[in-house]
Order: structure tokens, then sequence, then C-alpha cells
């Protein structure tokens, strides 16, 4: 079955990636009203496992961190491993896929169904596959996301799979209150001004810096998973090479790789990771790289700081990632691409697409 490539229904800024970044705080206030009406059942189990593939991995990932907090069993695992690598035993398990047809997101729920798991799948779609396999779904978002970068998707899911955590959490271990009333109150605002506040400085970052050849995104505890979420965010947008690493990981060994050509980004809000995010900053600046901070504080010696409202570090990650955003999407712009389509205009990318991903498995 031959699948026509998608058309640009943008040539030129703003694309409707910069629209998605945008309307993030819409469809974050959206979701937050789907989790209010949303019945996550009781946790028999103690444990929780989520899932799911790319961009709804790592919200997924995101999303869970806060059970750091509780004292349930949790983790987070790709759909494929989990289907095809996990032993079985029963838990409840949580899915996450924008599209809700997500082949190896089904696979991994469907397999944890057979083995007496409850499953919960979490999509933007209305009666899609992922219904059929999960005990109970829940939609969320506004809109779907128009981009094939699904920032906002990212962030609607994220904010999903936290909500589903604090639920599970609120019989358990430490008192986690504060978290949750923030969340639920003040972050659509934070994430409001955090989009407004950064513009100006991730585009003039974007045409500086239009000539790096690698980006190193580096983050800890919470933010480890948002180093990899903007690193995806510029491969898929500049196709340019880009990692996202852990803080520490990245000191031991992959340093020695940056040079003049090279971008490293610190995400170093208020909390434990800090000193080490000042030791990666001044060994990338003596080295030559070109260095950003993501931060609620000010005192981080780089060429390019955004500063964050100060929030708990467990909510950080919903702030830090809206500068690297807007900054991957200018870097796009910059550099003649179309962060819509992620390539897809070019039919050999295309045809690789069909390989990857065969009609309706995506």
């Amino acid at each position: 079955m031959s699948v026509p490539r998608p058309a640009e229904e943008r040539t030129s800024h703003p694309y409707l990636t910069y629209e998605m970044i945008k309307d993030i705080p819409k469809g974050f206030r959206a979701t937050l009203q789907a989790i209010s009406g949303f019945r996550a059942g009781a946790n028999t189990t103690r444990e929780l496992v989520f899932t799911g593939n790319g961009t709804a991995f790592y919200s997924a990932a995101m999303g869970s961190q806060v059970l750091n907090l509780s004292e349930l069993n949790w983790c987070a695992v790709p759909a494929f491993e989990l289907a095809n690598y996990e032993r079985e035993r029963s838990r409840i398990v949580i899915g996450v896929s924008h599209s809700g047809i997500t082949k190896s997101t089904l696979d991994a729920l469907a397999k944890e169904k057979s083995r007496g798991s409850r499953t919960i799948g979490v999509t933007h779609f209305q009666d899609r596959p992922i219904s059929k396999v999960a005990d109970s779904t829940l939609v969320i978002g506004d809109s779907p996301d128009k981009s094939r970068c699904h920032t906002k998707a990212y962030t609607n899911s994220a904010a999903a799979v936290f909500g589903l955590s604090l639920a599970f959490a609120k019989p358990h271990g430490r008192d986690i209150r504060s978290v949750k009333e923030e969340f639920e109150t003040n972050l659509a605002g934070e994430i409001e001004s955090t989009i407004s506040s950064s513009e100006v400085l991730a585009e003039k970052a974007a045409h500086e810096l239009r000539n790096v050849s690698k980006i190193f995104f580096a983050g800890a505890g919470p933010n480890f998973i948002t180093a990899r979420e903007a690193a995806l965010k510029i491969k898929e947008a500049s196709y340019l090479a880009a990692e996202g690493m852990e803080l520490e990981e990245i000191l031991h060994g992959p340093a020695m790789s940056f040079n003049k050509q090279t971008l490293v980004v610190a995400l170093a809000p208020s909390g434990p990771s800090v000193e080490r995010a000042r030791d990666l900053i001044a060994a990338a600046k003596k080295i030559g790289a070109k260095t950003m901070v993501v931060s609620d504080l000010s005192d981080l010696d780089s060429d390019y700081q955004f500063r964050l409202t100060r929030t708990h570090e467990y909510l950080s990650p919903f702030l830090s990632i809206i500068p690297l955003y807007l900054f991957s999407y200018f870097l796009a712009v910059e550099n003649g691409k179309n962060p819509d389509l992620i390539h897809y205009t070019d039919q050999t990318y295309w045809d690789a697409r069909t390989i990857i991903f065969p009609p309706g498995t995506h």
C-alpha cells in the first residue's frame, strides 16, 4: 500500500511548529481538564510502568519522575523493550501514543494485558486502536499537534502522565500536595511566561549559532529526559547531529569530543546538579565550544542563558524544554529547513519511513 508524501502546508516562518509551541499552554490547560475527569482507579499493585516510543516515551518518562517523591515502585520502559524483554508480572501499565495507533506501544499494552496487568492508554484521538487494547483510555489536549515534531503533544502527554502519577501516588509516601497545587494552578501560566520571555533570545542564538556542527544537551535528575527530548527536536527539525546525555556521563569521555564547532547546553534549574553544570560549562568554554544554559539562576557563566521561573525541580522540565523548542525551531528556519515535516518531502526519506513504519503503524 503506497502512502503519498505529505505536502508543505507552510513554506516560511511562521511554520506550524511555531504555532504548536505557542499553543502549548492551551493544550496543557485542556489536558488538566481531561485529567480531572478521568478516574485512574486504585493502585493495588504498588508498581507502575510507563511506556511509549520517541517523543511519547520521553513524555512518559518525564511525567512519571514525580513518583520519586512517593514510595511506589515505578519505571519507564521503551515499548519494544516492554513487549519483548520484560519478565512476566502483573502491574499497572500506562502507554502513551499521540496517534493512538503506534504498533509497538499497542503490542506492549496487549502483552501486558495478557499477563494480567491493568492497562491505561494516553492519546490525542478518540476511538483509536489504543482504546481496544487498554482497559481505559485518557484522551488529552485541545487539538492534535499539526507538526511532526510534536512539541505540543510532548507537553500534553507529559502533563497527562504527571497527573496520573500524582493520582496513584496520593495514598502513598511523602506529602506532595505543594507540587500538585503548583502543577494544577500555576504551571500553565509559567509555561506561557517562558514562551514569551524566551523567543527573542532563541531567535538571536539560532542566528548566531547557525553554523554549529554538533549540539550536546546535558541534564540530570528530572531534566535528563529534557536533554534527550531537546536533542531529538534538533535532529528532527534541523537534521543536525545532537546528543542528549546525563550531566555526569557527558563529563566522562564525551566532553573530549567538543570543539569550536560544538554547542554545549546545560539544563541547570536549582537543585543538586547546578555545581556540576558549572564544571561542564567551564570545561566547554576552555575547549572553545559555545555554551548555553537553561536555569532559574543568574550566575552561570555561559554565552547564552535562558532564565526560568523558579519552580519545584520535578516541575522544571515543563519550563526548561520551552526555550529549547524555540531554539530548535529557529535553528531550522536559519538553515532553510521546514521543521513541520522532518525530511518527509524528500522521497528517499519518505521511502525509508515506510520501511520503518508500514502504513497504519505509527
